[in-house]
């Protein structure tokens, strides 16, 4: 099997081509027009108005408030139990009570801009005997008697306490 010997500086070994493509505002180099186009560009067209969005984004600001607000006033509403913590979809903050966010609304805003949400609790987490089945010996199926003691030890210890955080639900607070 014999190859061919090209030398370094050989015409064989490298020779000078013309490549036609595009150069983004960024001044990088494209093959195709539409990838140098979207990088350097820093928006789009809105696909609901046209009016630029962030190049990230699927809709502008404007579009994209009336999406959430639809999409919020599609959830079920719930009457708010009293004990639950309130989520403001709108500004990304959570609230003990009614209370508290009548304190923190400011004018001309009202409680509907806030889009509120009833949250639901997270507990903590029961053990199971599985989640130390990794530690045994390949031969052994079953954890000694003193862990599944003690395994259900903190699993009724964990009965009856409060929720370690919240998470909003799916479920809009009822205002009227």
């Amino acid at each position: 099997m014999n190859k061919e010997v090209i030398m370094y500086n050989s015409y064989s070994a490298a020779w000078p081509e013309t490549m036609k493509g595009w150069v983004s505002s960024r001044g990088r180099f494209f093959g195709n027009e539409h990838a140098a186009r979207y990088d350097g560009c820093t928006h789009h067209a809105c696909t609901v108005c046209g009016k630029p969005a962030l190049k990230y984004r699927t809709y502008c600001d404007a579009c994209n408030l009336s999406r959430e607000i639809e999409r919020y006033q599609k959830r079920e509403s719930r009457e708010w139990d009293g004990e639950s913590m309130l989520f403001s979809e709108a500004h990304n903050m959570y609230f003990e009570s009614v209370e508290q966010v009548e304190e923190w609304v400011e004018e001309p805003s009202t409680l509907d801009d806030l889009r509120l949400i009833i949250c639901r609790p997270i507990y903590a987490y029961e053990l199971e005997a599985d989640y130390f089945s990794d530690a045994l010996p390949d031969e052994t199926d079953d954890i000694p008697t003193w862990l599944s003691a003690a395994i259900d030890a903190f699993n009724a210890a964990l009965k009856d306490k409060p929720p370690l955080s919240w998470e909003p639900g799916p479920y809009r607070l009822k205002l009227r």
